[in-house]
């Protein structure tokens, strides 16, 4: 995939993923992201995102990256640091008709994190 094209994805379950950013998806920039009708359910991040880390790369080329969450459900994910369930930098996020349950942040190292879904 071309590093500006948009991208879309109807995306199932990710469940039970780990990484130290981003347990199910770590992302570095698109334009426009979709994600529609996903569930992301126990995913883990030692660092930010429990179950997404969405970085804007390239925010001094003056690109708006956006990330949209349709229909998406986020249950019981976890970070060391920030973002429980959604971790994002320099991105809008826009979500609609979404559910975030049960997400936490800072759970991991005992510190007292940001966002516990976003």
């Amino acid at each position: 995939m071309c590093q500006y094209a948009p991208a879309f994805a109807f995306l199932k379950t990710l469940q039970a993923n780990r990484a130290q950013s981003g347990g199910a998806i770590h992302a570095l920039s698109s334009v426009v992201a979709t994600l529609e009708t996903s569930t992301f359910e126990f995913n883990t991040a030692t660092a930010d995102g429990g179950a997404i880390a969405w970085v804007n790369s390239n925010w001094t080329a003056g690109l708006n990256v956006t990330l949209q969450l349709f229909t998406s459900s986020f249950i019981s994910n976890s970070a060391g640091v920030d973002g429980g369930a959604v971790f994002v930098q320099k991105t809008r996020v826009e979500a609609t008709g979404s559910t975030f349950a049960s997400n936490r942040a800072g759970s991991l190292n005992g510190s007292g994190g940001s966002g516990g879904a976003l």
